[in-house]
């Protein structure tokens, strides 16, 4: 699994020191975050274009961080 390589890219590109910051940035909860890294969730295609969407990243980009 390599979402957390995803969250960590975002976190450094955006300057957010913790995952609860990047939840905000996303506009989704702190726990989405902790569950996906942490692995008890896969990301989801609704978290995928949520990303899109608050940070304008390609898509086809975000799924290269996942293998």
């Amino acid at each position: 699994m390599r979402k957390h390589k995803l969250f960590d890219f975002l976190k450094k590109e955006y300057e957010i020191n913790s995952d609860k910051e990047l939840a905000h940035l996303l506009g989704t909860y702190p726990a989405v975050v902790s569950r996906v890294r942490s692995g008890v969730h896969g990301l989801s295609a609704d978290l995928i274009l949520l990303i899109h969407e608050k940070t304008g990243m390609d898509v086809t980009e975000i799924r290269k961080f996942l293998g």
